[in-house]
């Protein structure tokens, strides 16, 4: 099966999962809310055995930080 990596449009990794197709990789990602600008995809021999549809490797999420008033930055964290 494929390693499907969503990026945002920074070109920052969003998430990795692996999905029997595209197809399968966008309607997980919508049901979590996340819409990618960029996916990029891998395949292998090694890639095709793994058991399942899908299984999410990495994911992040925006936070918004301001430190002691100051000016409020965006971040992209992996989330636990």
């Amino acid at each position: 099966m494929p390693l499907f990596i969503a990026k945002n449009y920074a070109g920052k990794v969003r998430d990795i999962i692996i999905a029997k197709n595209y197809d399968i990789a966008v309607a997980y990602w919508q049901g979590k809310e996340l819409f990618p600008h960029k996916i990029d995809s891998y395949t292998g021999a090694e890639l095709d055995t793994f058991p399942g549809g899908v299984f999410s490797l990495l994911r992040t999420k925006k936070m918004r930080l301001s430190p002691f008033g100051g000016n409020a930055e965006d971040f992209i964290i992996v989330e636990d």
